[in-house]
C-alpha cells in the first residue's frame, strides 16, 4: 500500500481545509504519476559527468572518480562489430535525430526542454527509439551507415544538438544509454554502420570575457588585439546571472526606480544592456531592471532598476523592456535535506502564499535561507507552497513528489542563471572542462599551425595578430610578448571574426556564442581523448563525423585520431571512420587529411589524422550551375577532383593503399535543399546520380528522397523537416497539396526513395566491396554543359555516367566509348533496362550519339545490366492513406502489392514472407504482384501494416535488400489520427465538462492541459479519461502515434447552469494574446483593447490596428511578461555561395556578384518564394517562438510584403568594400541610385559636409531605402486587420473592410456528449516501480491512465488496491 506525507512543518502552517477523500485519491494519483515517471528522468540537473547511480542510465563513462582524463567505458559482454573492410562501399545516411522519428514521447521535455511541434525552430521529440524502429526504411534506401546528429546533453531545446555541455552524459531527451546500444545493435544486424557527430572545438555558452558581456569582444592574443598593444587576453566570467525577459512598455513600480540613468549618449550603465544589467546584478535589492536602446525616442537609452515589478504602470517613452534578473530554478521537483527551516503549503493566496515574489522577500528576511521553494500548482493537493532551506540542507537533495515546484537561489550576487558544479578546482559552469584565471607570463600556443592556403605559421606572441606597431617591414619586433591563461581549458582570445587569420581561426569563439576549448594543450586532449573512447567503448559505434575540424588546432588530430584508431583496434575495430566537415578551402582541409600537405605540396608528418571528410568543392558547382543556371560549370568537378589529386593525402595505413574518402552531397543540414530553390526535381536526381558514381562516398540528406523541398536555410530549421508526420510545416504549404513534411513520409514506394535505391544498388552491383585503388581513378571527357565520365574497379565493371547540367536545352553528344564493337549498352537507370528500346551499339570507330534531356542522368553499361535486388514499387492502400471503412461504404478492400519484377511465390507465402498485420493473412500472389481481400467491416479502426520480408525471392533468385514496410489507417469514426488536419472538436470535452471522450483511435500516448495550466504527464491512450474541464478555457489533448506528437485536438466548453445548455466556445494554444509594437509603445498604453487581441475562430486570434506608417510588431501571449514571443525567425541575410578558390573563374564570379540576386535566408526569405509562386499573397507569412526571433514588419496599406525592408534608424551607415568594388563603384551607386533591386541608397563621403557624419571614418557611406507611409487619403491612416494562428504559426494583414477580423461561426455540433463510466476502478498491487525501481514499461497503461482519471478528480471514483 502507497502512503506519504508532506515533509513535516516548522509549525507555521496546515492544509486550509480537510483532505477529503478526494484529495486522497488526488494526491495518491500524483504520487503514482511520479513514482512511474522518475526512472525517465523528467526532473532535476545534471551536476556532473562522472558516473553515479543517478546518471548512469545516460553515462557512457563508467569512472566515478572525479578525473575527466581517467573516464573509461565499456559494454560488458558485447562482442564489438568490425569495422567496414573500405568505407567506400558504404552510402551514407545523414539525419537530424530530432527530426526523424519520436519512438518515446516521455522523454520528449527531459532534464532541459524546449519540445514544440508547433515550430520548426523547437524540438519535435526524434530519439534513438524513433530511429531504431526506422532502419529497415534507412536500409531499403541502399544506405549502409548512417550520421546522427551529436548525442550529448544540451540545454533548452537546441534541437540540432550541436552546443553541449558534456561529453559523456547522453542527452535525456534523445534516450538512455540503453536506448543507444540498441539502435547500434540493431543497425549493426542489418549491416548499418553508425557514425556519431562530435563536437570538439567549442561547448555551449556559460562565459562571457571581462568587460565585454553581451557585446561582440575583439581578438587578444598574447597581449595584443588588432589595433591595441600591451593589453592581455580577457579573463573569464561564468554566465551565472543572465536575465530573462519580463514585460514590455512597462514601469516596475508607482513611484522612482531604485536608481536610473537615462541619455542619448551610451556610456556607462548605459554602453549596453548587459552594462545595465551589471548595476542590476552588484545591487543586492535590485531583481529587476529596465533597458531601452531606442533611437526612435527622446532620449535612446535608458537603465533602471527595480526591488519588485507588480505594477502596471505604462511606461511611454520608446521601446523598452523589462528583465527579470534573479531567482532563476535552481532544481525542479526536489526537496532539501529532511526538514527546512520554515513552510507554508496551502490553498489559499494569502500571506507568503500570495506569490513567489512574496515567498522570496520573507526568505530573505529569515537568517540562514539560502533557498526557497515555491509550488503553484492548480492539481496537486495542496496549490501553493512555501518553504527556507539553509545552503547546507540543499547539499541533500531528494525529490519532492506533490506538484510542480522549484527551488530557487536567493544570493546577494545574483549567482543564479545556472548552478556551478562542484569540481576538483571548486565550483565550476561545466562538470569536466574547467575556466582559471591565472596569468602565464611565458604561454605559447602549439605550431606550426596552418592557413587556409596550407601555409605553417608559429606562434610569433602578439606579432600573432598582426597589430601594425608590432611589425616593422612585416618582422615582429617584440618576439618575447607572450603569455596566456595555459592553466584554463578555455581560450581567453574574445570571438572569432577574421576567420582567415590562422590564430584568430583557432582561438577565437565562434559565433561570439560558443566556449572555446584549449584543444592545443595535452591537459585538454587527455579529457576530450578519454571522453571520445568511452564513447566508442559503451556504445559500439564505427566512426566519428567531425564539426568544425577547421577551428581546432592541428596538435589536437596529431593526438587525438591516432589514439581513436588505437582504442577502436583494441575492440576489434580495424578501420575505424574519421571524417571532418571541410567547410573550408582545399589549402586547409590538405592539412587535416591523411598525414597532411602544406602549401608545398609535402607531407606535414607521418601521423594520420582524418581519413576524409563532408568535401564542399563539388557541391558548389553543382548548387552554382543550378541555381544560376550556369551549366558550363559542368567542368567543375573534373577541376575539383584533379586539385584535390594533387593536394590530399588518401594513404590509409588501416588497409595499406590509397582511398579517396571524401563525402559528396547534393544538400544536408546547413543549407537551401537544392530542388527548392530550382524548383525542379531533375537537379536534384540528377546530382544524387552524379554522387553515387563519383569517386567518394555518397551522402543522402534525410528527406530528399520523399521530395522534401520546404524554402529557406536548414540553418533557420526550415529544411529540417522530420519524416513523421509533422505540425510545423503545415504553415507552409509548398503545392497545392500541401507541404511533403505534412504526413508520414516513410514512404518506401515513393519515386525518389526507388530512384536512390536503384542508384546505390547498382553502385553495389558494379563497383562491389571495391577494395582497389583502381576505384578512384575516373576518366572524365570534355564535353560543354554535360559531366561525362567512365569510372569502374576493373575492366569488367566500368559505368559511363553522363549528367546533364542544362536546365533548358537538349543537346546531342559524340561520346568514345571504352568498350568493344558490337557491344550493346543500355541505360541502367531506367526501371527496366534490358527491355528499353533506348539501347546503344558500340560502332568500329568506339564513339556513341547519345540525346541527352535537360538534366537528364543516365548510366552505360554493357547489356545484359547486372541485376539488382528486387524491391516494392507500388502498395494500395498507399502508404499512409487514410481507407474509408465506416458502415454504408464499400464491402470489400483490396490490399495490393506490387513487385518490380516477378517473384517466386513460396517464398511469399512460406508463413513469413508478406504479411498483414504481422500474421500471414491469406496474400494470393502470382507473378510480380500480390493481392489480398479484407471485409472493410472486419478491419479494426486504426493502423494497419504490409510487411514484406527481407528473405522474399523474385523469380531470378535474388531477395529483397531489406525488409519492406508500409501502413495505412482504416478509419470508421472520421477520429483524429485519421484526419490530423482537424485541430478543434465539439465532444472532445463530454460528460458536462467532467471528462474527455477520445476519438482518436491509433494513438499510442495523449497527455492533456486546460491551456494556460501545465500539461499532464504522457499516458497510454483510453477512449475516456476523467478531466475537470473548466468553462471557456480551451483544453488540448496532445496524441502521439506513429513516431509523432504532432497530432493536437482542442475543445472549449461555456459551462452555464444548468450543465445542458453548455455551448462550444473556439479553441486556443494560448489563454491570450497581445500584438506590441510601435503602434502602442509596445503595449505600454494604458488602454488594453489597443494591445489586446480577440479570439475570431478556433486558434485564430484578430485585430483591427489604425496604420499610419510602417510599423514594427511582436505577438504575445502575456501582457505581464516576455516569457515568449512570437516574430521571425532569423533576420534576411545573405548566403555566401561561391566557386572554390583554385578555380581560375572565381575572381570573374565574385566580381559579377552584384549583378545577381543573392541567395538569401531568414523568414523574409521564404515568405518571398512562397509568394512567387502564388502560395502565398502579399498579406500572409510565418512566426516563430524561437528566442531569437526579430520583430515583424507590417506595410502601412495592409500587408507585409516590402520592396525594401524598412528601417527603424535613417542614418547613413559604412559600406565596407567587397571584392570587386571601390570607390569608382561607390560613385557609379550613388550615380544610378544603388544596385538593381538593392535597398541601399549610396553616397561619396563630400567631408565639408556633417550630413554623413554617422558614417564615420568611411569614404563611402549607405543607408536603407524604405517605404513607409501609407496611400490612405484619410489622414487616420488605414485599417488594418492583422491575424495569428497560434498553432499554424502563421500570420496575415488584411484591410479591415476585407471582414477577416469578424467572428466566425462556431460549431456546436458534437459538444457535451455523454459516455457511461466504470463503476470500480481496481489498481495492481504494489509494483516494483512503486518501490522505486525501474519497472519494464514505465508508465505503465492501466495504471497511467487511471492515475489521470483520478488526477483530474471524481468523488465518485471507488478505489481498490488488491
Amino acid at each position: 500500500m502507497l502512503t506519504s506525507s508532506l515533509p513535516q512543518s516548522s509549525g507555521h502552517a496546515t492544509f486550509s481545509r480537510a483532505a477529503g477523500s478526494r484529495a486522497v485519491l488526488e494526491l495518491l494519483a500524483s504520487a503514482m504519476i511520479r513514482i512511474y515517471c522518475f526512472s525517465l528522468g523528467l526532473g532535476g540537473l545534471v551536476s556532473s559527468a562522472p558516473w553515479s547511480e543517478e546518471n548512469s542510465a545516460w553515462n557512457v563513462n563508467l569512472e566515478a572518480m572525479h578525473d575527466p582524463a581517467r573516464y573509461r567505458g565499456d559494454w560488458p559482454g558485447h562482442t564489438y562489430f568490425p569495422s567496414p573492410a573500405d568505407w567506400r562501399q558504404l552510402a551514407i545516411y545523414q539525419l537530424i535525430t530530432d527530426r526523424f522519428a519520436d519512438g518515446d514521447p516521455r522523454n520528449n521535455e527531459a532534464l532541459e526542454g524546449g519540445f514544440d511541434v508547433r515550430d520548426m525552430a523547437y524540438r519535435h521529440g526524434g530519439d534513438f527509439a524513433g530511429l531504431r524502429s526506422k532502419l529497415h526504411y534507412i536500409k531499403g534506401l541502399g544506405c549502409s551507415g548512417i550520421w546522427i546528429s551529436p548525442v550529448f546533453q544540451n540545454t533548452f531545446n537546441s534541437y540540432h544538438q550541436y552546443a553541449q555541455y558534456d561529453f559523456t552524459l547522453l542527452d535525456r531527451r534523445l534516450g538512455t544509454l540503453a536506448e543507444l546500444r540498441s539502435l547500434v545493435e540493431e543497425a549493426h544486424q542489418l549491416g548499418i554502420y553508425v557514425i556519431i557527430d562530435v563536437v570538439m572545438n567549442h561547448m555551449n555558452d556559460f562565459f562571457y570575457f571581462e568587460g565585454y558581456r553581451g557585446q561582440t569582444t575583439p581578438i587578444r592574443i598574447h597581449t595584443a588585439s588588432h589595433t591595441v598593444a600591451g593589453i592581455p587576453e580577457y579573463k573569464l566570467v561564468p554566465k551565472t546571472a543572465h536575465a530573462s525577459l519580463f514585460a514590455s512598455a512597462r514601469w516596475c513600480g508607482d513611484g522612482a526606480a531604485r536608481w536610473q540613468n537615462y541619455s542619448n549618449a551610451a556610456t556607462g550603465m548605459l554602453s549596453s544592456r548587459d552594462d545595465c544589467e551589471d548595476e542590476c546584478a552588484s545591487d543586492p535589492g535590485c531583481f529587476y531592471y529596465l533597458w531601452k536602446d531606442d533611437p526612435a525616442s527622446d532620449t535612446a537609452y535608458h537603465c533602471a532598476g527595480f526591488g519588485y515589478c507588480e505594477s502596471t504602470t505604462p511606461y511611454h517613452y520608446g521601446k523598452a523592456y523589462i528583465y527579470q534578473l534573479k531567482t532563476t530554478a535552481t532544481w525542479l521537483n526536489k526537496w532539501c535535506g529532511e526538514s527546512p527551516l520554515w513552510q507554508e503549503f496551502g490553498n489559499e493566496p494569502s500571506g507568503n502564499l500570495r506569490s513567489r515574489r512574496h515567498c522570496r522577500a520573507a526568505c530573505e528576511d529569515y537568517a540562514g535561507c539560502e533557498y526557497f521553494l515555491w509550488k503553484d500548482d492548480y492539481w496537486a493537493n495542496s496549490r501553493y507552497h512555501c518553504a527556507f532551506f539553509s545552503e547546507i540542507a540543499c547539499d541533500q537533495i531528494s525529490n519532492y513528489t506533490y506538484g510542480a515546484a522549484k527551488i530557487f537561489h536567493v544570493s546577494q550576487d545574483a549567482d543564479q542563471h545556472r548552478a556551478l558544479i562542484s569540481t576538483p578546482v571548486g565550483k565550476q559552469p561545466y562538470a569536466d572542462f574547467w575556466f582559471n584565471n591565472t596569468w602565464i607570463p611565458n604561454a605559447t600556443y602549439p605550431g606550426p599551425e596552418y592557413d587556409w592556403w596550407g601555409r605553417p605559421f608559429n606562434d610569433e606572441g602578439s606579432c600573432s595578430v598582426c597589430v601594425p606597431s608590432c611589425r616593422v617591414q612585416n618582422t615582429c619586433t617584440n618576439d618575447g610578448d607572450y603569455g596566456t591563461y595555459d592553466d584554463s581549458d578555455f581560450h581567453h582570445n574574445g570571438d572569432l571574426g577574421e576567420y582567415a587569420n590562422v590564430y584568430e581561426n583557432l582561438l577565437g569563439k565562434i559565433y561570439g556564442a560558443l566556449d572555446d576549448l584549449r584543444l592545443g594543450h595535452r591537459r585538454v586532449q587527455a579529457k576530450y581523448i578519454a571522453m571520445t573512447k568511452a564513447l566508442i567503448s559503451s556504445t559500439d559505434i564505427d566512426g566519428f563525423r567531425i564539426d568544425t575540424p577547421m577551428q581546432v588546432p592541428l596538435a589536437f588530430y596529431k593526438a587525438w585520431a591516432p589514439a581513436m584508431r588505437e582504442h577502436a583496434r583494441s575492440l576489434g575495430k580495424n578501420n575505424f571512420g574519421l571524417f571532418g566537415e571541410f567547410y573550408v578551402a582545399i589549402g586547409r582541409y590538405s592539412t587535416m587529411m591523411g598525414r597532411g600537405r602544406d602549401h608545398t605540396l609535402n607531407l606535414i608528418d607521418n601521423v594520420t589524422t582524418m581519413n576524409g571528410g563532408i568535401v564542399y568543392p563539388y557541391y558548389w558547382y553543382y548548387f552554382t550551375a543550378m541555381v544560376y543556371n550556369m551549366s558550363h560549370l559542368s567542368d567543375g568537378l573534373t577541376i575539383a577532383y584533379q586539385e584535390e589529386g594533387r593536394r590530399l593525402d588518401t594513404w590509409n595505413p588501416s588497409t595499406g593503399r590509397k582511398e579517396y574518402l571524401q563525402w559528396t552531397f547534393c544538400n544536408n543540414h546547413d543549407n537551401w535543399r537544392m530542388q527548392s530553390l530550382v524548383g525542379d526535381r531533375d537537379a536534384l536526381t540528377m546530382c544524387l546520380a552524379m554522387i553515387t558514381f563519383w569517386p567518394g562516398i555518397p551522402l543522402h540528406y534525410a528527406g530528399d528522397e520523399q521530395d522534401f523541398d520546404t524554402p529557406g536555410s536548414a540553418l533557420d530549421g526550415w529544411a529540417r523537416e522530420e519524416l513523421s508526420m509533422s505540425l510545423a510545416w503545415r504553415g507552409l504549404p509548398t503545392s497545392s497539396h500541401g507541404n511533403p513534411a505534412d504526413g508520414d513520409s516513410f514512404d518506401m514506394t515513393s519515386p525518389t526513395y526507388l530512384y536512390v535505391a536503384r542508384l546505390n544498388a547498382l553502385r553495389r552491383a558494379y563497383f562491389g566491396n571495391f577494395g582497389s585503388e583502381e576505384c578512384d581513378n575516373p576518366v572524365t571527357l570534355n564535353v560543354s554543359h554535360v559531366a561525362v565520365f567512365v569510372r569502374g574497379c576493373s575492366n569488367t565493371s566500368r559505368v559511363l555516367l553522363i549528367a546533364s547540367f542544362h536546365r533548358s536545352v537538349e543537346q546531342s553528344l559524340l561520346l568514345p566509348v571504352p568498350w568493344l564493337n558490337g557491344t550493346m549498352l543500355a541505360d541502367a537507370l531506367l526501371p527496366n533496362p534490358s527491355e528499353s528500346s533506348l539501347t546503344f551499339k558500340v560502332p568500329d570507330n568506339q564513339t556513341i550519339s547519345v540525346q541527352v534531356k535537360p538534366l537528364q542522368a543516365m548510366l552505360l553499361v554493357p547489356m545484359p545490366v547486372h541485376q539488382v535486388p528486387p524491391t516494392v514499387i507500388k502498395v494500395t492502400p498507399t502508404h499512409d492513406s487514410r481507407v474509408d471503412c465506416s458502415s454504408g461504404g464499400e464491402s470489400l478492400l483490396i490490399v495490393n502489392v506490387s513487385f518490380d519484377r516477378a517473384m517466386e511465390e513460396a517464398s511469399l507465402m512460406d508463413g513469413q514472407g508478406i504479411l498483414f498485420d504481422g500474421e500471414a493473412a491469406g496474400f494470393q500472389c502470382s507473378g510480380a504482384v500480390c493481392i489480398l481481400s479484407l471485409s472493410r467491416a472486419s478491419i479494426s479502426e486504426g493502423f494497419h501494416y504490409i510487411q514484406v520480408s527481407s528473405s522474399a525471392r523474385s523469380a531470378d533468385k535474388m531477395t529483397l535488400f531489406a525488409k519492406f514496410t508500409s501502413h495505412f489507417f482504416a478509419d470508421k469514426s472520421h477520429g483524429k489520427i485519421a484526419w490530423p488536419e482537424t485541430y478543434a472538436s465539439g465532444g472532445l470535452i463530454c460528460n458536462d465538462g467532467t471528462a474527455l471522450c477520445h476519438n482518436a483511435e491509433g494513438a499510442q500516448w495523449f497527455r492533456a492541459q486546460n491551456v494556460g495550466h501545465a500539461w499532464s504527464p504522457w499516458l497510454r491512450y483510453s477512449r475516456l479519461t476523467r478531466w475537470k474541464a473548466l468553462s471557456g478555457i480551451p483544453v488540448l489533448v496532445q496524441y502521439h502515434a506513429q513516431g509523432s506528437a504532432s497530432f493536437i485536438l482542442a475543445d472549449c466548453l461555456l459551462i452555464v447552469p444548468p450543465q445542458t445548455k453548455s455551448t462550444r466556445c473556439y479553441s486556443s494554444w494560448h489563454s491570450s494574446m497581445y500584438l506590441k509594437g510601435d503602434i502602442n509603445n509596445w503595449g505600454g498604453s494604458s488602454n488594453i483593447s489597443e494591445r489586446q487581441m480577440r479570439l475570431v475562430d478556433d486558434f485564430t486570434w484578430g485585430m483591427n490596428i489604425s496604420m499610419l506608417s510602417a510599423s514594427r510588431v511582436k505577438l504575445v501571449p502575456s501582457d505581464d511578461h516576455w516569457d515568449q514571443s512570437y516574430g521571425h525567425n532569423q533576420p534576411h541575410r545573405p548566403l555566401v555561395y561561391n566557386l572554390p578558390e583554385f578555380d581560375p573563374r572565381e575572381p570573374a564570379f565574385i566580381a559579377s556578384s552584384s549583378s545577381r540576386e543573392p541567395v538569401m535566408y531568414g523568414t523574409e526569405a521564404t515568405r518571398q518564394w512562397m509568394k512567387n509562386r502564388s502560395l502565398w499573397s502579399v498579406h500572409e507569412s510565418i512566426a516563430s517562438g524561437t528566442a531569437g526571433a526579430s520583430e515583424i514588419w507590417i506595410h502601412p496599406d495592409c500587408h507585409v510584403d516590402f520592396d525594401c525592408s524598412p528601417s527603424v534608424s535613417d542614418e547613413w551607415q559604412c559600406h565596407s568594400f567587397s571584392m570587386g568594388e571601390d570607390m569608382s563603384w561607390c560613385q557609379a551607386m550613388m550615380d544610378q541610385g544603388g544596385p538593381q533591386g538593392s535597398c541601399w541608397e549610396y553616397r561619396v563621403r563630400d567631408w565639408s559636409s556633417s550630413e554623413l557624419d554617422s558614417c564615420g571614418p568611411c569614404a563611402c557611406c549607405k543607408k536603407r531605402v524604405s517605404t513607409l507611409s501609407h496611400t490612405s487619403s484619410s489622414p487616420a491612416g488605414n485599417m488594418c486587420c492583422v491575424l495569428f494562428n497560434d498553432l499554424l504559426l502563421n500570420y496575415s494583414v488584411y484591410p479591415s473592410s476585407s471582414g477577416r477580423c469578424q467572428s466566425a461561426p462556431i460549431n456546436s455540433s458534437g459538444a457535451n456528449p455523454t459516455w457511461a463510466w466504470p463503476t470500480t476502478i481496481t489498481l495492481p498491487a504494489q509494483t516494483p516501480a512503486m518501490m522505486g525501481e525501474t519497472p519494464t514499461d514505465s508508465c505503465s497503461s492501466h495504471a497511467s491512465v487511471i492515475s489521470l482519471m483520478l488526477l483530474a478528480g471524481s468523488a465518485s471514483a471507488e478505489l481498490i488496491l488488491s
